[in-house]
């Protein structure tokens, strides 16, 4: 079972909550108060992040501590941080995205979980590209004042259309360190991709744009961005999982609604995961990856 830190998260939370609503700071892992989404999810374009609790002082794992030999503290641009069983024998493998002013090993408690879960996986946790000026780490920018702006004139499907500045670099990262997955043998069958908060919407976006690359998605606290290019994407063999809380003050409930059921339109069998908490990742988004990790 994984322990998420409650009183962390609980941090975490608010702030990230003000982030994801931006967009600016986006993909707090579940360390920091990661277990909530910010508002920015729906604000497509300040890319939100999740309300994540303070990240710890040290990090939870040095890159090459408890995982395979054939895992590398790098793929690609990101640094990694992986636990569990090595790519050459592993099941599956899930490579998880942070929320906004988290860091990589801010998810790796989490995914200790998945692996004490489910000794056949691997579970690899990337770090977001850019530095957070008030501490941990982003995928883009997020303009809070924007994202605030719009929380209270309810101009939530404006921001949905918008893309974030930084998106494009974020996404091609993440497609960098899955490709180096695959050129060490880890093939699209065996691959899923979750995030939190901004890393949700990152996730999406790259599972909508390169269905060749993996397998499923999982969207934890997450929401709309660039709605239009996301509805003429077509992710043909795309399995998704949206998980949202119906307490979530950071990036609403109607937020996750509106992602799921975007997302029905490319899988008619996407799977919703609604739960009665804040902005965080449930024991019920746990278990739904799991169970589609589990999916042979």
């Amino acid at each position: 079972m994984i322990v998420l830190r409650v009183e962390h998260v609980q941090r975490g939370l608010a702030l990230w909550s003000l982030v994801a609503l931006l967009g600016c700071r986006s993909g707090t892992s579940v360390a920091p108060e990661s277990a909530s989404t910010p508002p920015s999810a729906v604000a497509a374009t300040a890319a939100s992040e999740p309300e994540t609790a303070p990240r710890p002082s040290a990090p939870l794992l040095e890159p090459h501590d408890a995982r395979g030999d054939d895992v590398p503290a790098r793929l690609g641009s990101l640094a990694a941080h992986s636990v569990g069983a090595p790519l050459s024998s592993a099941e599956a493998v899930v490579v998880l995205l942070h929320g906004f002013g988290d860091r990589g090993d801010g998810l790796v408690e989490f995914a200790r979980g998945l692996v004490g879960a489910d000794s056949t996986l691997a579970a690899i946790a990337l770090e977001a590209r850019l530095p957070r000026s008030g501490g941990g780490r982003m995928w883009w920018p997020i303009d809070l004042e924007r994202v605030r702006g719009a929380r209270e004139r309810g101009d939530w499907p404006e921001l949905e259309r918008l893309r974030p500045a930084g998106a494009d670099e974020a996404r091609d990262a993440v497609l960098g360190a899955l490709r180096e997955l695959q050129q060490r043998g880890v093939l699209r069958e065996r691959l899923v991709l979750a995030g939190f908060s901004q890393g949700a919407m990152l996730a999406v976006d790259v599972g909508l744009g390169h269905p060749e690359l993996l397998r499923g998605v999982v969207a934890f606290s997450g929401a709309v961005l660039d709605r239009d290019h996301w509805e003429q994407s077509a992710p043909a063999g795309v399995r998704f999982v949206v998980a949202h809380g119906q307490r979530d003050t950071v990036l609403p409930f109607a937020q996750g609604e509106a992602l799921h059921s975007l997302l029905r339109r490319h899988d008619p069998h996407a799977r919703w995961v609604p739960f009665d908490g804040p902005h965080t990742i449930s024991p019920e988004g746990r278990t739904a990856l799991l169970e589609l990790l589990r999916e042979r």
